[in-house]
């Protein structure tokens, strides 16, 4: 996106089409459905592309509109140069650090809040645009002090895209929050440490703005900065609650090991809570939330010998275990509770398999696909695709299932 701009990336999805034109399917390479999906993918994808620049282009009208009117003079500049920001990205590519983070919002806007009610950003805020801030800086451009200011003004406009989540989802979520994560810390490809002067810009904005959300993720490792780290405890201490600190010690080897490899598992970053994915590929946050398994009442199930409760419908929910009388050990307990769980893990993934094919169906994301590399490689949706096996399964009620059995072994 920052690289090539919307336009840019226009002219990738062309060319993949004039391939699949030029032979492929004449070839017999790839068969008549596979051709029909990916042209028809790519169409899309050019027709989203397009209204993503329109997007940007009404701003810029807006922001002249607002212009004119204004009677304020450093307003009035502060709005034409918006309006010349926004008239230049998403289309084409960034060339500042303030036109780098204006792409970078509206799509984030588009792919997040208009095309799904989605959560998270999982980009790496500090290793992605270091490089425009130092060449803006370097250039006599931009100040540290105006660099604060934007990104505290990016910070501001994530905290209020929250009010834009659906009814719906908010009364899931008890709230507004979209769960966005800002990543700063962590290493670089080649295993050094990544931190640069805009991991404590980013850092002294939390602080100043003070807001609930976004919240800030930084990954630590053995050999990061310590000034950083540093910072971070002044911040936390300051009891905004972040930035929430994650352990690449852990994390990386984890991803490794679900086959990633070691290069692109160093470039992870958190979505939405705690999930770990890696920018610019096809991961679960492109997809739709996977079920919710409620450990307590697989507790419960196991102390009922699998049957629903009397006072509730009193149906076989889960496997017929053994009568709780039968228990001589807490191992039996955790045995009867275990196989409850398996079975209904087995249940949410049949369930969520079968959600994905209605998922993929109807729900397809133009926008998103044309900016993630397999996708558009592959002309496939990003909701058709998975980069990696590493699921969103949620779980509530395990500090209830914790207590109650140091309690039955008690």
């Amino acid at each position: 996106l920052l690289e090539l701009g919307l336009r840019g990336i226009m002219g990738q999805v062309e060319q993949k089409l004039k391939e699949l034109d030029g032979g492929y399917y004449e070839k017999g390479e790839i068969h008549a459905s596979d051709y029909m999906e990916r042209r028809y993918n790519y169409q899309a994808m050019l027709i989203a592309l397009q209204a993503g620049i329109d997007f940007s282009k009404r701003y810029a009208a807006l922001a002249r509109e607002m212009a004119d009117k204004e009677k304020d003079e450093k307003r009035k500049g502060e709005l034409l140069q918006i309006a010349e920001v926004c008239d230049w990205v998403p289309e084409n590519p960034a060339r500042t650090f303030h036109e780098a983070i204006q792409s970078y919002f509206l799509c984030n806007l588009i792919s997040r809040d208009i095309e799904v009610d989605g959560q998270g950003l999982g980009d790496r805020f500090d290793v992605l645009f270091n490089p425009y801030y130092q060449k803006d800086k370097a250039e006599g451009r931009i100040t540290r002090q105006q660099a604060q200011e934007l990104v505290e003004c990016f910070l501001a406009k994530q905290a209020e895209s929250s009010h834009l989540k659906s009814p719906q989802g908010a009364t899931l979520f008890s709230g507004i929050s979209k769960l966005k994560d800002v990543n700063i810390g962590g290493v670089l490809p080649n295993g050094d440490d990544a931190t640069n002067e805009l991991s404590f810009i980013v850092l002294d904005a939390a602080e100043s703005t003070q807001l609930p959300e976004p919240t800030i993720a930084l990954r630590y490792h053995p050999k990061i900065n310590q000034e950083l780290i540093l910072k971070a405890i002044d911040v936390i201490h300051t009891g905004v609650g972040y930035p929430a600190i994650y352990n690449d010690s852990a994390m990386i080897p984890f991803l490794v090991g679900r086959g990633i490899p070691l290069e692109e598992a160093r470039n992870w970053g958190v979505t939405a809570c705690v999930i770990p994915s890696v920018p610019g590929k096809c991961v679960h946050s492109q997809r739709p939330n996977y079920g919710v398994i409620n450990l307590a009442k697989c507790l419960e199930l196991a102390l009922y010998q699998g049957k629903d409760k009397d006072g509730y419908s009193g149906k076989q929910l889960g496997p017929k275990t053994p009568d709780p009388k039968t228990f001589t050990c807490i191992e039996d307990v955790t045995e009867a509770y275990l196989t409850q769980v398996n079975s209904i893990a087995h249940k949410v993934v049949q369930i969520d398999n079968i959600a994905q094919v209605f998922y993929s169906q109807e729900l397809q994301r133009p926008f998103t696909s044309a900016l993630l590399d397999d996708s558009l490689e592959q002309g496939k949706d990003c909701v058709s695709i998975s980069y990696n096996s590493i699921t969103n399964i949620l779980f509530c009620g395990t500090t209830n299932v914790a207590n109650s059995l140091a309690a039955i072994k008690k």
